[in-house]
């Protein structure tokens, strides 16, 4: 399969950010070239003013009128494409430059890569790292959500190098249809974040890889939908790690009655400084 023969679905789930999305499409539309696309916006349980309404011919709205959560609603609208590559973005990206095609390019190229994502770079050019090792009870201390930061091997840095990583975040990440609907999609026990470290996982289980590619960026507004609900949200982070270690580490009893506790008292520290403008790491 070449470039152009590729067909893409560009699934993006919308959160009451309807300006957002229509401006993620548009820039999709100014810069995207050589390739056959589609895009598919699931609006997310949205306010009457919070629905995005299709106003192309290659836009297809999907509406739920309750919040299915990320993983679910992703997979709700990969359900209905019918297309070899899934682009997953975040109603807050943009792209500047022809990204895509060459997203396709490197999965056509490295048959055995499963997912392939981005530099993310924020409007001020700060770049914001999508990349990471998988979750332990030794480094989930030096996560980003952790209000006391300590150690180090959790988050790792993003360059302008290509390289394979253990997972990453799905905030611009190709995968391969097939192998997306292989290992199941998304795991829907997973109402926000971690769901994506964990699609990683599935990948590596079956001898895939998963690549960064630094060379290739878009940008990315952090956290446009999440800040609407920040104290749920943070609460939502915290229960999908702690989903994340009971199903990879069920036997590990002490260590996850460890984490409980650590994780719980983390959440009421941001809790408790949120008003104040901090604890937004993610």
């Amino acid at each position: 399969m070449n470039e152009s023969s590729a067909k893409v679905s560009i699934i993006i789930v919308n959160y009451n950010t309807p300006d957002l999305v229509r401006a993620l499409i548009d820039s999709i539309k100014e810069f995207t070239r050589q390739i056959d696309y589609e895009v598919i916006v699931f609006n997310n349980g949205c306010l009457p003013t919070g629905k995005f309404g299709a106003a192309k011919t290659f836009v297809r709205v999907i509406d739920s009128e309750v919040n299915l959560g990320f993983a679910k609603a992703t997979n709700a609208a990969v359900a209905a494409s019918e297309n070899p590559f899934l682009l997953f973005a975040n109603s807050d990206c943009r792209i500047d430059s022809n990204v895509i095609p060459r997203l396709v390019k490197f999965l056509t190229d490295n048959p055995e890569a499963a997912a392939c994502s981005a530099r993310t770079i924020s409007p001020d050019g700060q770049t914001h790292s999508p990349i990471r090792k998988f979750p332990t009870h030794e480094n989930i201390g030096s996560s980003r959500g952790a209000f006391f930061q300590r150690g180090e091997g959790y988050t790792l840095p993003a360059d302008d190098s290509r390289k394979s990583v253990e997972a990453m975040a799905a905030t611009f990440m190709m995968v391969r249809s097939d192998v997306f609907r292989q290992v199941g999609g998304f795991d829907e026990r997973f109402f926000m974040f971690v769901e994506d470290t964990d699609l990683c996982r599935k990948f590596h289980e079956i001898g895939k890889t998963v690549w960064y590619l630094g060379d290739i960026s878009v940008y990315h507004v952090w956290g446009a939908s999440t800040r609407q609900h920040r104290l749920k949200m943070k609460y939502h982070h915290h229960l999908s790690i702690w989903k994340y270690f009971r199903k990879y580490y069920p036997q590990a009893t002490m260590a996850n009655l460890w984490l409980a506790l650590q994780l719980s008292g983390n959440f009421l520290l941001v809790a408790v400084s949120l008003p104040f403008g901090k604890g937004d790491r993610r």
